[in-house]
């Protein structure tokens, strides 16, 4: 008698559709295996001449990853769960990248003295962050910390979705559906 209320599945109602970390490294160009470094850290490194280290708690730190998969198409990335849980000098080869976005991400004192010791990573480094209690650290030159945008509180998301909006062929993130994807992540 209840049969009717039982959503029955649907064979290959899934198909298309990524269902797990190996089908989105596939996606992104990988092989689809996927290095988990520690509890702490995920990477996805296929050789890409950008990379990406974001936030890996929080939509914040995810909404970055997702900007970069639609504008770069391919790109390594390294998702730490903390600033203190990524080493610039160990968990990366960065002088392979030409660039590396940190996003949703202060600099730890490691990274921090890392960057300064060696300039030729430093250059390569742009950095998306909005975290107050990072903002001192806005006297390196390859520190951007910001906590407002536009009198009002704002987001790693949103501070990249506005660096990409500079680049070069990024009109078509201009659309409602990235505007409010940001809007909805910074309002979070």
């Amino acid at each position: 008698e209840l049969e009717h209320w039982i959503y029955k599945k649907k064979k290959d109602r899934l198909d298309g559709y990524i269902t797990s970390v190996e089908s989105y490294n596939k996606s992104m160009g990988g092989d689809g295996v996927v290095k988990q470094a520690n509890s702490d850290m995920i990477k996805q490194i296929n050789n890409n001449k950008i990379l990406i280290i974001s936030h890996l708690a929080d939509i914040d730190g995810m909404g970055s990853i997702i900007l970069g998969k639609f504008y770069f198409k391919k790109f390594d990335f390294l998702l730490a769960d903390n600033n203190q849980n990524f080493d610039l000098e160990t968990d990366i080869e960065a002088k392979n990248y030409e660039t590396i976005y940190i996003c949703d991400l202060g600099f730890s004192e490691k990274n921090l003295n890392y960057c300064l010791n060696h300039p030729e990573i430093a250059n390569k480094i742009k950095n998306f962050d909005h975290h107050e209690s990072e903002e001192a650290k806005n006297k390196y030159p390859f520190v951007n910390e910001v906590i407002k945008l536009n009198d009002r509180l704002t987001c790693a998301t949103e501070l990249f979705y506005n660096y990409l909006l500079t680049l070069p062929n990024s009109d078509f993130l201009k659309s409602n559906f990235f505007k409010k994807m940001v809007n909805a992540i910074r309002c979070e």
